[in-house]
């Protein structure tokens, strides 16, 4: 490993092991700090959780009791008995209250568990009995139409909707046993419509029986009816016991198939179920009078629930038992409590265990059961972990500055690896340029001190050699000692106002018997720009050097271009050779001190001539510009203004 390689390796290890350990204990003490503050924001949680399910279930079970102490209890009777309708205006008012069940110390008295037996359903008027017997007897006899003439003698003298309900009853169904489906159509059509809430002697509603028989007779075509009864009974339309609910829905189940709704509310279903419970838990606690609301857990549906009760005004001593319906808890209730306490959710009700999240919090409360509460994690922790959050930022500060420094170390150190071997190409390359001179001199000036007999011609062109060669040598020491000045800071130039033509022509007579002697020629265009502020040696040498570079960089090709153009704010001088061009990637980096492209390797040189011109555009507020393609060629050219040189010796 060379120094440079040791020291950059130094450095960096003395800034990178610190770096790393400052970072590994600062992220090891940021880790311990949000453990603890996560544990104390979730210890936080848990108790707000548990405050949150206490408030929720008080403000259900004050609900439960605003729906128990309802005054149609009372109102809503008749014959000593709740009669359904009441029980459904109440749970309408009463979201809470979707699931209500009466009972009383034994039973369940609604909805009703059990089916009654056939029950003495008596038909309006003495007279219609009897011939209402005769017509059953010879319609199951085979007599259809016997049948139907008394049904309709009857139905004539029938005024009350439930009798009348039967009759047409009666009538559709002997309609269809004589063999007129149209007409049994009809009736069932409109049983259906006109009597659908009353029911037969088994307490079927005709709205549910009347839809049955009309899809067995017409098909499909009714299943939009079927549809409506299914909804109308899940809802508790029809005060039917559970095993009529069980077998009307196994019946529509069977007629429509896969078009039942999947998921509908069923509020009559889940009284049911209910009911079931409430049934298996009798007897209830007993509480005092009407409006005294008591709770207790029942099992329902393999799970702990709370149900509120209260005793209902009547000579029964019946009991209304109330489930608080999910949906409003959720959707009501526990938004309403979170605005109250001012606890941030997400919050939702969990009924199964099995349901829990794996964040967040969950919490039970006496009288809650089935559920539990969950509250999400708190999202916003911005104040608490502010401390973190600061300490973190400044251990990333520190590490990015250290490992900025440890970049910029290297980087400092690769440039001036560089720097200093292309200042040892450069010593190379200037030591062989130096000795070529040298030794053409020492050699002629030995040839004129050896040959005393030489004539004067070969005199001569010894002294011509040896003058061109000291030209040769005065501009390669005049290079290196303008690189060592404006490496020192002490470069100045001498700006006059000149024409710049004639600064350029002084460049082309120097250049140009040179050019000859080596089969160039030199195509010229000068136009003439007078008055432009400028260094003339220094322009003077600038275009040599980008002639003497066409020269040597030109290949096979014997033809160099140069022209001299302005406009009103810049003046430009253009030198073309016809080459082997420059690689694209080396484009950016010509002019910069002892640089040279890999396909000037074996062409004399030592990368500090496009250097001195870039250093004199910038000192007269100008530039250089290239455009080159490899066996395109080159074209250089000095960009400058015509006004307002800068007066600074030395370019920033």
């Amino acid at each position: 490993m060379t120094r440079p390689s040791r020291k950059v390796v130094a450095y960096a290890l003395a800034i990178a092991v610190p770096t790393l350990v400052l970072l590994a204990l600062g992220l090891q003490s940021v880790r311990r700090q949000q453990q603890a503050i996560a544990q104390l924001e979730q210890a936080n949680r848990r108790l707000q959780a548990e405050r949150t399910a206490a408030s929720l279930a008080a403000r259900v079970a004050s609900a439960a009791a605003v729906a128990l102490r309802d005054p149609a209890w009372s109102s809503g009777t008749a014959g000593g008995q709740v009669t359904a309708s009441a029980i459904r205006d109440i749970a309408r008012r009463h979201p809470v209250a979707r699931q209500l069940v009466l009972v009383d110390d034994r039973e369940v008295r609604h909805p009703r568990l059990h089916t009654p037996l056939e029950g003495d359903q008596p038909l309006e008027g003495p007279s219609c009995r009897p011939s209402v017997a005769e017509a059953e007897a010879a319609e199951f006899a085979g007599r259809p139409n016997v049948a139907l003439g008394a049904y309709r003698s009857c139905l004539a003298r029938t005024t009350a909707p439930g009798p009348r309900a039967r009759l047409l009853a009666r009538i559709a169904r002997a309609e269809r046993r004589s063999g007129d489906v149209a007409r049994s159509v009809e009736v069932y059509a409109t049983l259906a419509r006109q009597h659908g809430d009353e029911t037969d002697r088994f307490g079927r509603p005709f709205g549910l029986v009347a839809a049955l028989e009309l899809h067995d007779l017409e098909g499909s075509r009714h299943a939009d009816l079927l549809r409506q009864a299914r909804g109308d009974l899940v809802a508790g339309r029809w005060d039917v016991s559970d095993e009529q609910a069980r077998y009307f829905l196994e019946e529509l189940r069977g007629r429509l198939g896969s078009s039942l709704p999947s998921s509908a509310p069923a509020p009559f279903l889940d009284a049911l179920a209910v009911a079931r419970a409430v049934q298996a838990s009798l007897p209830l606690q007993a509480t005092g009078g009407p409006g005294d609301v008591a709770g207790d857990d029942v099992l329902l549906e393999g799970r702990r629930t709370r149900v509120y009760h209260a005793p209902v005004a009547g000579p029964d001593g019946l009991r209304a038992v109330l489930v608080p319906d999910a949906r409003w808890v959720e959707a009501e209730a526990l938004p309403a409590v979170l605005r109250e306490t001012g606890v941030a959710g997400p919050a939702r009700l969990l009924g199964d265990l099995r349901a829990v999240p794996a964040v967040g919090v969950t919490a039970s409360a006496e009288g809650l059961a089935p559920w539990r509460l969950w509250l999400a994690p708190v999202a916003d922790g911005a104040a608490s972990r502010l401390p973190v959050v600061l300490q973190g930022v400044i251990t990333l500060l520190v590490s990015g500055v250290l490992g900025l420094g440890v970049l910029l170390l290297v980087r400092d150190v690769r440039r001036e690896r560089s720097l200093a071997q292309m200042r040892s190409q450069f010593v190379s390359a200037a030591s062989h340029e130096l000795r070529t001179p040298l030794a053409m001199i020492l050699l002629y000036a030995q040839t004129l001190l050896e040959d005393v007999d030489a004539d004067r011609e070969e005199r001569r062109g010894s002294y011509e050699i040896i003058a061109q060669e000291s030209e040769r040598l005065r501009h390669l020491l005049d290079k290196v000692l303008d690189f060592s000045r404006i490496d020192a800071g002490r470069r100045s130039y001498r700006f006059e106002v000149r024409d710049l033509d004639e600064s350029v022509e002084a460049a082309v007579r120097l250049i140009e018997p040179q050019l000859s002697r080596r089969g160039f020629t030199l195509e010229r265009d000068l136009a003439p720009v007078p008055g432009v502020r400028h260094d003339t040696e220094a322009i003077t040498g600038a275009v040599l050097n980008l002639v003497d570079n066409a020269a040597k960089y030109s290949g096979t090709s014997r033809r160099i271009e140069l022209r001299l153009s302005a406009d009103l704010d810049e003046a430009r001088i253009a030198v073309r050779d016809h080459g082997i061009g420059i690689p694209a990637e080396d484009l950016p980096r010509i002019g910069e001190r002892f640089f040279r492209t890999a396909l000037s390797s074996s062409i004399g040189g030592y990368g500090l001539g496009l250097f001195l011109v870039g250093h004199a555009m910038s000192a007269h507020g100008g530039r250089l510009e290239v455009t080159s393609a490899p066996g395109a060629g080159s074209t250089f050219t000095l960009v400058m203004p015509r006004r307002g040189a800068p007066q600074a010796k030395e370019p920033a």
